[in-house]
């Protein structure tokens, strides 16, 4: 008996640690450090007790992320097609060993929840919209359905809505519903206010959105990758509502 609560007591301390590390990875958007990460849970192999797997299945989505902010800002510096190709496929391996870490996981929220966010990186062109947005949104919607009250996931659900137009499901109150829902839940939780402040503009009310990405941005001044990020993202779900 003692040792078991030995094991558990260590596996919630390695969750604890890795959730520390990867909240301070996101905010530093330090790529070089989610790869040492990434890394670091791969080598348990699929013999890891599943909160490590889930993990390093974050941490994948985690690495995507970062790899696609550096995606967005190569064609704001005009680097080379073949450069930012070489990224694109970068991200798209990345999101392929996670969904094969998630396959292992059974049903869970979170792993529904991560393989959504996955198939959101993924897209980065029209054809990559139509070929994966109902993707996304299944796991999205079944990520909610298993736990509703996993914050992370009204953001994913909320994301299509928010981004999309009419012509194509867009839903900007229901968007606005759902993000409001997942800062209720936490209302520390970054990826949830920096969409609500999206929306906000896309409301008319570019002045109360103006005030929450300066206070987003005081917090700290590189989410301003981030941002320029969602303002790609929503060229990109705009051109598809568009064709």
């Amino acid at each position: 008996m003692a040792a078991l609560l030995s094991v558990c007591m260590l596996l919630c301390s390695g969750a604890e640690d890795w959730s520390a590390r990867m909240e301070q990875i996101r905010k530093d958007y330090d790529t070089a450090a989610a790869q040492a990460l990434s890394e670091e849970l791969r080598k348990a192999g699929p013999q890891a007790p599943l909160e490590q797997k889930l993990a390093f299945a974050r941490s994948l989505l985690l690495l995507g992320e970062l790899y696609r902010v550096e995606f967005e800002g190569m064609e704001e510096g005009g680097a080379e097609r073949s450069d930012r190709r070489a990224l694109g496929d970068k991200i798209d391996d990345v999101a392929k060993e996670g969904f094969q870490v998630l396959d292992a996981l059974g049903e869970l929220s979170e792993a529904y929840r991560i393989r959504s966010d996955f198939y959101g990186i993924m897209i980065r062109t029209k054809f990559q919209g139509k070929k994966y947005r109902s993707k996304l949104e299944g796991n999205a919607a079944k990520a909610l359905e298993l736990d509703p009250k996993n914050p992370d996931a009204y953001v994913s659900v909320a994301r299509p809505y928010l981004f999309a137009g009419p012509l194509q499901g867009g839903n900007l109150k229901k968007a606005m519903d759902l993000l409001n829902k997942a800062l209720e839940l936490n209302p520390n939780l970054v990826s949830a206010q920096m969409l609500h402040a999206v929306g906000l503009e896309k409301e008319g009310n570019k002045a109360q959105s103006d005030a929450e990405w300066k206070k987003i941005l005081d917090e700290n001044p590189k989410t301003a990758r981030s941002k320029k990020t969602l303002e790609i993202a929503g060229k990109v779900w705009k051109e598809e509502d568009e064709k």
